[in-house]
């Protein structure tokens, strides 16, 4: 009964992680950064898990499937750091450059490892120097992800201040990784299935918290005022999360993105998003989205000059051409193209040349 139990936890649980990504991938959904990095986060782990469920009930199992299990498990740990360094940068395209090229390191790394010193023909190296070394560089990642993480666990910690919803994620996120690699450094000296087993845990508990958070946990740590006015403090909470969601997760610039959706991550009714949006900027929501997306697609037309004009609308979430277009120049006063061109002809000016 008790062999049922473990392997109900942790295996199904694992099943259901990789539905979960298979339903994200599926979507297509994927241009934003921290989506991408969250679910490789996601996959690395179930990938650990699945090959440690495998070995625990089978017993056996070809020693290429640990090596992938453990290579897996040491990239965890750069992965993690690479989605909060670019979650919370306000620029997450620029950090991407850089957490890019430390990713590529770390999987050229252990990929070299393994082809040098394969499992199947060093069985001992890696059962006793690199199984640890894994866990102890892990060590070193997550506590230097929680460090970059101190002041949104002071907030969590504080009985009155908010959190956003950016925040909860990736502070979960941190905490699922912790609690995970821990289950598997305990696993070494009780039962391997201790981490599996954690894993699946956490991730239906997750699961629920997802499902709750915009009503019941949010009740908990914060308690709005009943009808507050707009230009109270409850007023500049809610341009603080707002800037977050657009100077970090970029949220305006997935396509079909209504308002609907705004209110559930601010975790404020619609109305009083739509009331406040009108005080504060002047324009409904529709307006401020385009007017958003549109300074966001000037960005992109002077600093990625290699880009199309259309393809700068699909990036800041435009489906249509004739719609991105016509949003351009009712801002601007010019179509994306002039503008491309004019700020093309200021840089390739008489004092560029040489």
């Amino acid at each position: 009964m008790e062999y049922l139990l473990l392997f109900l936890l942790s295996a199904i649980g694992w099943v259901n992680g990789v539905l979960f990504l298979l339903y994200h991938l599926v979507r297509g959904k994927l241009r934003q950064l921290t989506t991408q990095l969250g679910l490789l986060l996601l996959g690395l782990f179930l990938i650990r898990v699945g090959v440690s469920c495998v070995y625990f009930f089978e017993g056996r199992i070809p020693w290429a499937w640990v090596q992938v299990g453990l290579s897996a498990h040491y990239l965890i740990g750069p992965t993690l750091w690479a989605y909060v360094r670019v979650t919370l940068s306000k620029v997450p395209s620029e950090v991407w450059v850089r957490q890019r090229g430390y990713l590529l390191f770390h999987a050229i790394l252990i990929l070299g490892l393994g082809l040098t010193y394969s499992f199947p023909n060093h069985p001992a190296i890696w059962d006793y120097y690199v199984r640890y070394t894994l866990h102890a560089l892990v060590t070193f990642y997550l506590v230097a992800t929680g460090l970059q993480l101190w002041s949104t666990l002071k907030r969590v910690l504080s009985p009155t201040l908010r959190i956003s919803a950016p925040e909860t994620r990736f502070f979960f996120a941190w905490v699922m990784t912790v609690a995970v690699c821990l289950g598997f450094v305990v696993s070494l000296y009780v039962s391997y299935v201790l981490g599996p087993v954690i894993a699946s845990v956490l991730f239906y508990a997750t699961a629920v918290l997802g499902f709750t958070r915009s009503k019941q946990v949010r009740k908990v740590w914060y308690t709005p005022p009943k009808d507050p006015p707009l230009h109270n403090a409850a007023s500049q909470q809610l341009e603080q999360e707002l800037q977050q969601l657009i100077q970090v997760e970029k949220r305006h610039l997935e396509a079909g993105y209504t308002l609907a959706q705004l209110a559930n991550e601010l975790g404020v009714p619609s109305t009083k998003v739509s009331q406040w949006i009108n005080t504060q900027h002047g324009v409904n929501f529709r307006e401020y989205l385009n007017k958003l997306r549109i300074e966001e697609a000037q960005l992109l037309l002077r600093e990625k000059p290699q880009l199309t004009v259309e393809g700068v609308g699909y990036e800041v979430g435009y489906q249509s051409k004739s719609t991105f277009f016509a949003a351009f120049k009712k801002q601007t006063g010019e179509t994306p193209a002039a503008y491309q061109r004019r700020i093309r002809s200021t840089s390739e000016g008489p004092w560029s040349s040489p």
